[in-house]
């Protein structure tokens, strides 16, 4: 491959593109072993679950920016953004933590805790509860601001079900 070419002598050895895993545990295992995590993708992604699954094994993330991916990973703090659909950034970006162990071991530490203390389950549905919560009381005098930019938003749409 393109990369492995130009990986400095010793290190393309080192390295695998495994394509897709089936079984969890086997992917689970994979994200604890790698020094880096590539995800490319060609089309905007809402989330991202790969690359944070990646993060939460403390493994730092190198990925287009595209969708949500931008909230997901905080570029070159738990990992690195690159231009969508640009091979040589995402190479160089892989090479450069690769090439790297201190930079590569603290984007891999904050990478696992980001991933734990923002996006755990616990924290997700705790926010997603919070925000049902404001939504039901839009009406109520001292409603959050949320719940107020939504009511105002949604009385402004037109009736789609004429």
């Amino acid at each position: 491959s393109l990369l492995k070419k130009q990986m400095p002598t010793g290190m393309a050895g080192k390295v695998s593109f495994p394509g897709p895993i089936g079984d969890r545990a086997e992917l689970i295992k994979c994200y604890y072993n790698a020094d880096v995590f590539a995800f490319p993708p060609v089309c905007d992604h809402g989330f991202g679950l790969p690359p944070l699954e990646a993060m939460a094994a403390g493994t730092p993330v190198v990925a287009s920016r595209s969708g949500g991916l931008v909230e997901t990973i905080a570029d070159g703090h738990t990992g690195l953004l690159v231009a969508k659909n640009d091979a040589g950034a995402l190479a160089e970006g892989i090479l450069d933590l690769l090439q790297n162990d201190s930079l590569r071991t603290s984007m891999g530490r904050a990478a696992r805790q980001r991933a734990l203390t923002r996006f755990s389950w616990d924290r997700v549905a705790a926010r997603l509860s919070n925000l049902y919560r404001d939504l039901c009381e839009c009406d109520r005098p001292g409603a959050s601001t949320t719940s107020r930019l939504w009511q105002q938003r949604t009385q402004n749409e037109p009736n789609r079900s004429s």
